[in-house]
């Protein structure tokens, strides 16, 4: 990554051993590396207030201990946001037990680091970005899945695992087993390529706060429960705790921008009192003309509009072209050409052009006539 090399290491902490023993495994895998950008990932089955809320540890014979004093000794960075979702949940409770840290060298490259919830296991999504040496991002998010999308997905991936179960059942050697996991492997890869990278939407409005940012997970989290609750009795409760939250949390933004809008009016209105409040409330200010595309005589849309303007001209007051008249139209133009009557009053005269003159108001211009 920009010309550097990164190692990445996946561990997990069974529950059943000691964390002293993992913990010496731990070390001699990252002292084989030897590198100087080491990105390590796990399930550590451990609590600690550095990556979660401080909850006490229910495992007294641990506590955390010889892990933190690893991160101490190795002088790692801990990427998890205290603040975060769950990294574990069950129906049972829910607790912050995975973590991401890597050693200060990675630290300026440090991205996103967020928890997205997902129905496919206990654990969490953490995704996190790492930034190369230019800048540009190259770790997304993970994959969103509707319900149809991960149904169709679960029932594909039954049907290949029907398909090829016999030769699995049939492998004799190692050889074997890797090659028929690289198959699997590649049809999920080609399952989840039609997925889309999801991607959080962070607000950047000068009102959002900490209180706005935990509602909104809140209102998220009640409206996942309720969707996920399949029980005909509870699921009117779910609903109406989710739409009570939710209508909390739609009065804290009209709350809180209104609040941030008058702050802004004031301090505005203390440098200049003419300035945009003052247009506002008087209406002053001029809204662009937006044109829409019209179709043309030829089936196309205008993409401009200098086209529009012309093409409506056009069709409103069109040419008069002797060559495309109708036989009505032509008839017309020869009655009038060939008028004559008796009765016709006779031509102006250089004193009457010459009064109506000295009636116009002074200083005006001529028209495209050249004379009115």
């Amino acid at each position: 990554m920009g010309g550097d090399h990164i190692t990445v290491v996946a561990f997990y902490f069974p529950p059943s051993i000691a964390q002293s023993c993992l913990i010496r495994e731990l070390e001699g895998v990252c002292d084989s590396f030897g590198t100087q950008f080491l990105l390590l990932a796990g399930d550590a089955n451990t609590r600690s207030s550095l990556w979660g809320p401080a909850v006490q540890d229910h495992r007294h014979h641990d506590e955390g201990g010889p892990l933190i004093d690893f991160i101490l000794a190795r002088n790692l960075y801990i990427w998890n946001d205290s603040a975060s979702l769950p990294t574990f949940e069950t129906d049972r409770g829910q607790s912050w037990i995975d973590i991401t840290m890597s050693s200060q060298s990675l630290v300026p490259r440090k991205g996103r680091w967020a928890v997205s919830r997902t129905l496919l296991s206990d654990h969490n999504f953490i995704s996190f970005s790492l930034t190369s040496s230019s800048g540009a991002t190259t770790v997304s998010g993970p994959l969103q899945f509707g319900f149809r999308r991960l149904l169709r997905l679960a029932k594909d991936t039954a049907d290949f695992y029907a398909a090829h179960a016999p030769e699995l059942h049939s492998l004799t050697s190692k050889g074997c087993l890797e090659a028929w996991i690289l198959r699997l492997e590649n049809f999920l890869k080609m399952a989840f390529s039609s997925g889309t990278v999801s991607t959080v939407s962070i607000p950047t409005v000068p009102w959002w706060d900490g209180e706005l940012e935990s509602q909104r997970k809140k209102t998220r989290a009640l409206r996942a429960r309720f969707q996920r609750c399949r029980n005909p009795a509870e699921r009117p409760l779910r609903r109406q705790i989710y739409k009570r939250e939710e209508a909390r949390y739609k009065y804290l933004i009209k709350l809180k921008s209104r609040r941030c809008f008058e702050i802004f009016c004031t301090e505005i209105s203390k440098i200049h009192p003419f300035k945009l409040p003052y247009k506002l409330a008087a209406g002053k200010i001029r809204t662009a003309t937006i044109m829409q595309s019209v179709q043309k005589a030829d089936g196309t849309f205008t993409t401009s509009m200098e086209d529009t303007v012309t093409t409506i001209v056009a069709r409103l007051f069109p040419l008069d072209h002797s060559h495309s008249e109708t036989l009505e139209q032509r008839q017309v133009r020869r009655l009038v050409a060939e008028y004559n009557s008796q009765e016709m009053p006779p031509p102006f005269s250089l004193w009457e052009i010459q009064g109506v003159l000295e009636q116009m108001a002074p200083r005006k211009a001529p028209g495209l006539d050249g004379i009115v």
